[in-house]
């Protein structure tokens, strides 16, 4: 956990101001091919993230009930290692 420090810092008025605040998701720290697949799955079954983002960034293989997303470890190995090659094709 890292605590942030504040960027907004107003007070309002009742009764006559609203504040609305929406917030995309963060890029977040480290390698995303390093996250724990379960966090992944989790990720996906709060709707978080997509099957396909589950896949294409953090490289893991879900199947697809949403009740149940379970991962796949040895296709989650396998696609990790693959996307990992690619990355070192492409800084070439």
């Amino acid at each position: 956990w890292v605590d942030l420090p504040q960027i907004f810092v107003d007070t309002l008025q009742p009764g006559t101001e609203v504040l609305v605040s929406e917030g995309a998701g963060g890029a977040g720290f480290g390698d995303p091919l390093e996250r724990d697949p379960e966090k992944v799955r989790w990720d996906a079954r709060e709707e978080y993230i997509s099957l396909n983002a589950a896949r294409n960034i953090y490289g893991v293989v879900l199947d697809t009930e949403p009740e149940l997303y379970r991962v796949d470890y040895e296709a989650t190995k396998k696609l990790r290692e693959e996307l990992k090659e690619k990355r070192g094709k492409n800084k070439k």
